[in-house]
C-alpha cells in the first residue's frame, strides 16, 4: 500500500469502479461480491478447484505482484524480494489457515445515443 501511495495509485481500485462507471454515463450498474478461497481448504468441490487456481496464481504469479513496487518504489534490493516472497508463498501452502480474496464483478450498461 505504501508503495502504491508513492506513484499516485491504489492497490484496491475495485470499490472505486462502480462510481467511476457512473461517472462516465453508465447505467443499470449492479456490483456483486464474492469471497474466493486460496487454497484447497473448501469442501464444496467448486470452492476446492477455484481455490486450488488461486493458490497456483498467488505462487506463481507473485514477482509480478512485487518487483516493481518493492524494488523500484521502496528500494528493496532482489534478495529483500526473494525472501518476501518466498514468505508468500510458504503461506499460501500451509492448510490450518483459510484465507479469501475478495472478488468483485461489476456490470454495467453503456446508454443507447441520442443522435
Amino acid at each position: 500500500m505504501e508503495a502504491c501511495e508513492k506513484i499516485g495509485r491504489t492497490m484496491d481500485p475495485a470499490p472505486l469502479m462502480k462510481e467511476w462507471l457512473n461517472s462516465a454515463g453508465f447505467i443499470k450498474i449492479n456490483e456483486q461480491k464474492f469471497k474466493l478461497p486460496i487454497g484447497s481448504w473448501p469442501k464444496d468441490p467448486r470452492l476446492k478447484e477455484i481455490g486450488t487456481l488461486m493458490r497456483i496464481n498467488f505462487t506463481e504469479g507473485v514477482e509480478a505482484f512485487t518487483a516493481a513496487l518493492f524494488q523500484d518504489v521502496l528500494k528493496w534490493s532482489p534478495e529483500e524480494v526473494t525472501i518476501l516472497n518466498a514468505g508468500v508463498r510458504k503461506a499460501v501452502q500451509q492448510r490450518e489457515a483459510h484465507p479469501l480474496f475478495d472478488f468483485l464483478v461489476i456490470t454495467a450498461q453503456k446508454p443507447e445515443s441520442s443522435t
